[in-house]
């Protein structure tokens, strides 16, 4: 906790390259990890919960730069408007992971504001019903940081839950490459909210019951 609202759990520093952040436990920080990756970064196996803090400007984590690997973690309950995940990265992967809400006040799951590469596998995304936004995915929607090129989206294998009062969309944001969304369940998700999408063998359910 600082005074200008945005202390980190985890700051980097410009020009950190190939970190490795391993089973930790982060919880109640202004931010979670924040910073730029002049390489890779690999986060795996560990826990961020209750992050944020102020006007949305602090988030679960917020990272941009080179490549980002987040592997086999859960990001609970982001607050004050913060977003889950927040990323600029030129290439962003999260498997095997959860990000959800549950009943905290965040305000996406992922922000992809800078678009680049985004590979999301075999996760649970979870909006809750205290979330600002009904869409769940932000993509290349910052248009003074978009990455100068490779811009693709895949999603495959994840559930999707989106537990607000009204029904929600996956993305909003401006498609700058290819889009497929493969094999994945959406609870509570009225629409894909974006066009061009190449969409194989989802499923979208109404509602947990069903």
């Amino acid at each position: 906790s600082v005074g200008d609202c945005n202390g980190a759990f985890i700051r980097l520093d410009p020009g950190t390259r190939f970190l490795t952040v391993r089973d930790i436990d982060c919880h109640d920080s202004q931010d979670g990890i924040l910073g730029s990756n002049a390489g890779h970064l690999l986060i795996e196996d560990s826990i961020f919960t209750g992050n944020g803090f102020g006007n949305g400007q602090a988030h679960g984590i917020y990272v941009d730069g080179g490549e980002v690997l987040i592997r086999r973690c859960r990001i609970f309950s982001t607050k004050n408007a913060g977003h889950s995940l927040k990323s600029g990265a030129r290439k962003l992967t999260v498997e095997d992971s959860i990000i959800a809400a549950l009943n905290a006040h965040n305000s996406r799951a992922l922000d992809a504001y800078a678009g680049g590469d985004v590979v999301l596998l075999r996760n649970v995304i979870q909006q809750g019903p205290q979330s600002d936004n009904s869409d769940v995915i932000g993509l290349a929607l910052e248009a003074s940081r978009l990455q100068p090129s490779n811009h693709s989206l895949r999603m495959e294998d994840n559930w999707v839950i989106y537990d607000g009062s009204s029904r929600g969309k996956l993305i909003r944001g401006q498609k700058l490459g290819p889009i497929t969304i493969q094999n994945n369940t959406f609870v509570g998700l009225s629409e894909m909210g974006i066009d061009g999408v190449n969409e194989i063998g989802n499923r979208w359910l109404p509602s947990r019951k069903q």
